[in-house]
């Protein structure tokens, strides 16, 4: 709102604003994209399409880049056409910022990198929060970890229901029914809310005095999915949702109850490596100046790239801005060339849509991994551009590669219909046949 206040007549400011905000999903976000966008009108400018050359569907990161304050706490890029006329502070590319001290900076111009590998000296020290009280766990002196975090988990349940803070209510309204697989009843509700959803928890549908119990299908940009029990008709004009933020935990306690009884199994070296926060290392035959061109990383990317091919374990952190989705989106490049299985993962879908995103765009729809399928994304696939989708969701590659056999099927359903006429009158000619 300050930046929008102080850059009310610079065209290229709100330009470059508009842009970052059409990404953001919080109502106050959109409600100052509005403004910036009336003030853009005012000034005979309207922000403008991106578009990319046909052989390239998006403008790599090496494209300069110029920067603007934080809006609410991330930094703000704009493509290299707009420079601002506000002192020194912009007009200058992500090269000029990286290689820029500290201390050269001018005010309010926010950059940085990949912060490099190791201890940070320069960090303040991790904040342990005080703990209120305590919980006893009946568990023996010699207890295994897994043992431990088990009954922390089903000691925090408890209190939390104890407590109440399981549960959260939130209004929805115009919800429309959808088909889902299986026996359960879908609804579509709009949502554009901040609230910490995530999908499979367990809710439940108020009504009045009637209540459905159901759970998150999925979570998206502007909607939520959900499956319940009960069918409610095909329109839901409005309904309390209860959410049990326990369900969760309740999961991945029995999760760990089946890895302890040997049900299920989990990579628990990785797991004690994190915990500990080892550096382990192990050999690596990679180096990405070996394999493929590696001049889109800076120094501080390609030193994160090395350390990931080095060791277990790495940790890239970096305020917004300086790479870290490039850096990884290179590094799955690296091991997809090397016929390595990559899984990506994350609490929210945006954060994996956006690696997915930037690896599809640096292949190409022409690279022969896409073209047999062998990028899947499991989920929402919402903020994966749409040409992408027949390439990366299990729908779209199985309706893309079955093509010819749809074709196929097609053809033999009528000549089936042929035979079935022909059968028919088969079996005329015999019941004739019979009565003579």
């Amino acid at each position: 709102m300050e930046l929008y206040q102080r850059s009310v007549d610079n065209a290229a400011v709100l330009l470059a604003l508009s842009d970052e905000l059409s990404n953001r999903n919080v109502p106050r976000m959109r409600s100052l994209k509005l403004d910036v966008d009336a003030a853009l009108a005012k000034l005979g400018r309207e922000r403008p399409l991106r578009s990319a050359a046909p052989d390239s569907p998006s403008q790599p990161d090496s494209i300069a880049k110029a920067r603007l304050p934080a809006i609410d706490g991330e930094a703000v890029e704009a493509d290299s056409g707009s420079f601002y006329d506000e002192g020194d502070n912009f007009g200058r590319t992500d090269n000029d910022v990286d290689q820029t001290s500290a201390a050269e900076k001018p005010a309010g111009l926010l950059g940085g990198m990949i912060r490099p590998c190791g201890r940070l000296h320069d960090v303040p020290s991790r904040w342990t929060p005080q703990v209120r009280r305590e919980v006893e766990l009946e568990l023996p002196k010699d207890a295994s970890r897994i043992e431990k975090f088990i009954s922390a988990l089903r000691a925090l349940v408890k209190d939390m229901r104890r407590r109440n803070a399981g549960m959260r209510t939130i209004t929805l309204q115009q919800g429309q029914a959808i088909e889902l697989d299986g026996s359960e009843h879908g609804y579509r509700f709009p949502y554009d809310g901040d609230a910490d959803l995530f999908e499979g928890a367990k809710v439940s549908i108020v009504i009045g005095t009637r209540t459905a119990e159901g759970r998150i299908v999925s979570v998206g940009t502007g909607w939520l999915i959900i499956s319940l029990d009960d069918d409610l008709g095909s329109f839901i004009s409005a309904c309390i949702l209860r959410i049990d933020n326990t369900a969760m935990i309740d999961a991945l306690a029995d999760r760990l109850g089946k890895v302890k009884s040997g049900e299920s199994r989990i990579n628990l070296s990785i797991a004690d490596d994190v915990l500990d926060n080892s550096e382990v290392f192990s050999s690596s035959e990679y180096s990405p100046t070996d394999h493929m061109d590696s001049s889109s990383l800076n120094a501080e990317q390609k030193e994160a790239v090395d350390h990931i091919l080095a060791q277990t374990i790495t940790y890239i952190w970096g305020p917004p801005g300086t790479g870290k989705t490039h850096t990884l989106g290179f590094i799955n490049q690296l091991l997809f060339a090397a016929g390595k299985r990559v899984l990506i993962c994350s609490n929210t879908n945006q954060a994996v849509n956006q690696v997915l995103k930037k690896l599809c765009e640096t292949f190409g729809l022409k690279h022969q991994g896409l073209i047999d399928g062998k990028i899947l994304r499991i989920g929402t696939s919402d903020g994966i551009p749409q040409q992408f989708h027949e390439y990366v969701t299990l729908d779209g590659i199985v309706r893309r590669k079955s093509h010819g056999l749809q074709l196929r099927k097609t053809q033999l359903l009528l000549e089936m219909e042929t035979y079935r006429g022909k059968a028919e009158s088969a079996k005329a000619l015999v019941e004739r046949f019979a009565l003579l």
